[in-house]
């Protein structure tokens, strides 16, 4: 039965069961509200302040999922707010629900709410005031909204959003696939030349060149850092480079600093660091760090993610955030050699995935025991098969995903780094976001064909919003404002896709508010379903279209921990809710394709010979972890990447997961830049266009799949996707055959899960748990832990 609410002279039918679709963008302008009952009449609160009336505040909801709150007014009945929120939106619902709420000191209390069904929302602008009506029918005063709802399919498809920092021209790009690549030119599968870049090398490069300063953020840098290993001194080319090569991070900074350089450094403070020891629990090294350059001409501040507090309901998020919540940017920005006939200097920005830390120093090859006595000699890392040393191995092989800028948007990178230095760096002077030009009329621009658009998840918390001029394009919650251009920059390019996506990230977990049975989950962020629907917009049109997804074979650590099984019971729901879709719509066409022939998930793995075990390398112990994995010589590539690719055209790189923590904005703290070559897109050559970004993708895959073949180029094609399954179903026998010691042709797997026709995921055949593991592929939620903390 629907209920009937009144819109002036108009009585307009809000049916609960009457739900559709809306995929598109809604523009609201909450403005005010008028006769709010007094929900603050207790006599204890009277008391302390007689004048203590109703704190309202205004939510809106689609289905399960809240897409907005506005700041919380203090003792008014008739509060008045006017803020505007433009809320990318992909939910199933029947229309919007505002819930007017009243925010006590303890917990908040239900007002009434507003309900605005579908067809009154295509019809057109919903404007004016509505009757707030609670729980009983009782009316509880008034409230004036304007809606806009734009529906996806006449809504531009464009890739600049609208948002803090705009998209700007100009600017030389770099992609970085790994810390180090190859060091000569590679021909890849559409016939033509490749130089990868060596992310490390030129990081290491940009720094030893600075000149007046380097700043970096990071979640973790450790000080101990070989940026320069092996063959790496062959590819140096000036003699200050040979000289400070053998130097590793720490002592390199310190170098540049008694030059003159200014070296500012912003790293997360972890709660534990410090209490256990200096690496903390997550092991970020940020008091080790801090000590070491404590008393030098380093500049060097622990930032911990905090979140201010109103009053006393905000002190659980507060505590939360200190525990958990993190500085997620990676960042380094140095003044560089010119890049074009100038002789000024220029700005060079590195933003991405790859962290200044242990570990993260890999190749495409991804080894296992070969590289311990060598290339990581002094660097291992394990931290997914617990007991596992460094006298036995295997080490954690590291994929990532980072890239370089030059010219104008470097300058957003830099202003960055001064808004969060301005706000959390306390007792150090400010800095100023400049321009080009203004720092002594030394610094230059550059020139690039690259379009480059710098983006975040950062709250006022975190950072000082200095450019007043573009702060309509921020998020209120809470009284918070919020830089969430991240996730609106993923919806945006997903939109605009019109063969393929390519996605490589840590974790794929969203869309909450459509996984059935748990809808209450609060990783609402609309990325995976907005997949999911692009992929049935081709479906109905008959167009040929795929998403390749790939993800680790499970999340950092022991697979078989609460938190872990509960990260995967999510992206597992995740999953099926796309696959049941996707199967949905090639019912609805009479199709009796499986849906994973339109939507891929793989991971990388990796299994050596034993040759490539060093005779160096002790016997592990029996019975142990590390003796199982010697005999099997088989782990798991970890996919730390954040990368996002459309078309050949546009790409995403930065350090949000896809998952709430990321692309909430007002949770870690993250950065991200969006790049695309002028005339290499497939908006204006209506083809896979065959510039900068092709030539990366096509080796991405070619690293992965550990073959080439011309099908790569046209990943949206029937042919690269039965190429693209039958190389990952060879690797993945080549990775779990028992007794073999032949190694492994390429990485690429498919994850190691069956999906039927109707889009259901049930356990592959002989695998219930991860090889060499006893932790469940499915998962399992736990109810104990916070879900803001698993999700």
């Amino acid at each position: 039965m629907g209920k009937e609410e009144k819109s002036g002279s108009v009585d307009v039918q809000f049916e609960e069961d009457d739900v559709r679709i809306l995929r598109g963008e809604m523009e609201i302008v909450v403005r005010e509200a008028r006769d709010l009952p007094d929900t603050d009449n207790m006599f204890f609160s009277k008391l302390i302040n007689s004048k203590d009336v109703t704190d309202s505040f205004v939510t809106a909801h689609l289905g399960n999922c809240r897409i907005l709150m506005t700041s919380v007014k203090d003792n008014s009945l008739n509060p008045v707010w006017n803020e505007r929120f433009v809320v990318p939106v992909c939910h199933l619902a029947s229309g919007v629900v505002f819930k007017i709420r009243d925010k006590d000191h303890i917990f908040s209390e239900d007002i009434g709410e507003v309900r605005i069904g579908w067809r009154e929302l295509e019809e057109g602008e919903v404007e004016g005031w509505r009757p707030i009506t609670d729980r009983s029918g009782r009316n509880q005063g008034e409230l004036c909204v304007s809606v806009v709802y734009r529906d996806a399919m006449v809504i531009p498809k464009e890739y600049a959003i609208d948002s803090y920092n705009s998209m700007k021209g100009g600017n030389d790009v770099r992609l970085y696939s790994c810390a180090r690549n190859a060091r000569f030119p590679v021909q890849i599968s559409n016939g033509e030349s490749y130089q990868p870049g060596s992310c490390y090398l030129d990081m290491f490069k940009a720094i030893v060149g600075a000149e007046k300063f380097i700043y970096i953020t990071g979640w973790s840098v450790w000080t101990a850092l070989q940026l320069v290993r092996g063959e790496d001194i062959d590819d140096l080319t000036t003699d200050q480079e040979v000289e400070h090569a053998g130097l590793n991070l720490g002592e390199l900074l310190l170098a540049r600093a008694k030059t003159g350089v200014r070296v500012l450094i912003m790293i997360w403070s972890e709660i534990s660091s410090g209490a256990f020891n200096e690496k903390g629990m997550m092991g970020t090294h940020d008091q080790e760090t801090f000590n070491f350059f404590r008393g030098t001409s380093v500049e060097c501040f622990l930032v911990p993610r905090e979140i201010g507090m109103n009053d006393l309901t905000d002190m659980a998020s507060h505590q939360l955030a200190s525990a958990s919540y993190t500085h997620h940017q990676k960042t380094i920005i140095v003044d560089a050699e010119p890049t074009q006939d100038d002789e000024r200097r220029t700005l060079m920005s590195f933003v991405g995935g790859l962290d200044l830390t242990d570990g993260r120093y890999d190749t495409p090859e991804h080894p296992l025991f070969w590289s311990m006595t060598g290339m990581h000699s002094g660097d291992f890392y394990q931290n997914s098969a617990p007991g596992v040393t460094e006298e036995w191995g295997p080490r954690q092989p590291w994929q990532d995903i980072h890239c370089r800028v030059v010219g104008p948007a470097a300058w957003d990178v830099w202003a960055n780094f001064c808004d969060r230095w301005n706000k959390q760096a306390r007792g150090a002077g400010p800095l100023y976001p400049l321009r080009a030009g203004e720092l002594n009329d030394a610094i230059s621009d550059g020139t690039g064909n690259w379009n480059v658009q710098f983006l975040r998840s950062i709250t006022n918390d975190s950072a000082v919003f200095s450019n007043q001029m573009r702060e309509y394009t921020l998020t209120v919650k809470k009284s918070r404002k919020i830089d969430e251009s991240i996730a609106k920059a993923y919806i945006s390019a997903i939109r605009a896709a019109e063969k393929f996506i390519y996605i490589e990230n840590q974790y794929f977990l969203g869309s909450a508010y459509a996984w059935g049975s748990d809808q209450e989950i609060n990783c609402h962020h609309t990325v995976p379903a907005e997949i999911a629907e692009k992929i049935c917009e081709k479906i109905f049109a008959g167009d040929e279209f795929r998403a390749y997804i790939v993800i680790p074979l499970h999340p950092e650590g022991d697979p078989a921990t609460m938190a872990l099984q509960e990260i995967l019971a999510w992206q597992r729901r995740t999953m099926e809710m796309m696959y049941r879709r996707i199967a949905q719509a090639l019912e609805a066409v009479g199709s009796d394709s499986n849906p994973s022939n339109y939507l891929v998930f793989m991971c990388l793995v990796n299994r050596e010979t034993s040759e490539h075990v060093p005779e160096e390398l002790e016997d592990p112990l029996p019975g142990s972890r590390a003796e199982l994995l010697r005999e099997t010589k088989r782990f798991m590539i970890y996919v730390h990447s954040k990368l996002c690719i459309v078309d050949d055209s546009l790409a995403i790189i930065g350090s949000a997961n896809i998952n709430q923590r990321s692309l909430a904005g007002s949770r870690d703290t993250e950065c991200a830049v969006s790049v695309h070559q002028d005339g290499y897109t497939y908006q204006s050559l209506g083809e896979l266009p065959a510039g900068e970004v092709a030539s990366f993708r096509i080796r991405l895959f070619e690293e992965h799949l550990g073959v080439q073949g011309d099908a790569l180029t046209q990943p949206y094609s029937g042919d690269c996707l039965k190429f693209v399954q039958q190389v990952c179903q060879q690797n993945w026998q080549d990775y779990v055959v028992e007794g073999s010691d032949d190694g492994m042709m390429g990485h690429a797997v498919l994850y190691p899960i069956d999906i039927d026709q109707q889009g259901n995921i049930s356990e592959l055949d002989g695998f219930a748990c991860f090889p060499d593991t006893s932790a469940p592929i499915a998962g399992a939620v736990s109810n104990m832990l916070p879900m803001k903390l698993t999700t």
